[in-house]
C-alpha cells in the first residue's frame, strides 16, 4: 500500500515535469528568432563599414557576434536540461519502486 502512494505520487510529478518541460520548450523556442534582430544590425553595421571602405575591418567583430549569438542561443535550449534531468530522476525512481514491488510480491 505504501509502495502505491509513493509510486502514484512520482507519477503525479513525473507529469507534473513532463508539463514543464514542454512549457519549457515553448519557452525556449523563442530563443531561435534572437538571430533576426541582430542579424539585421549586423547587416546595417557591415553595410556602413562597407560604405566607409571598412568591411574587412568590422568582419571580424561581426563573426565574434555571430559566435555569442550562437551561445547565447544553445545556453537558452540547455536550460530544457534541468526538466529533462528531473525526468529522467524521476523515471529511475519508479523503476526502483516497481522492482521493490516486485520483489517484495515474490516473497
Amino acid at each position: 500500500m505504501i509502495m502505491n502512494e509513493q509510486y502514484e505520487n512520482k507519477l503525479d510529478e513525473m507529469e507534473r515535469v513532463e508539463n514543464a518541460l514542454s512549457q519549457s520548450r515553448r519557452i525556449t523556442k523563442d530563443a531561435k528568432y534572437l538571430c533576426y534582430p541582430i542579424l539585421d544590425i549586423k547587416v546595417k553595421l557591415s553595410s556602413l563599414a562597407e560604405e566607409h571602405g571598412l568591411g574587412e575591418e568590422m568582419e571580424e567583430y561581426l563573426e565574434e557576434v555571430s559566435n555569442v549569438s550562437n551561445k547565447l542561443e544553445s545556453a537558452f535550449f540547455k536550460c530544457d536540461e534541468v526538466f529533462t534531468n528531473k525526468k529522467s530522476s524521476l523515471e529511475c525512481e519508479l523503476l526502483d519502486i516497481e522492482e521493490q514491488e516486485s520483489e517484495s510480491n515474490d516473497n
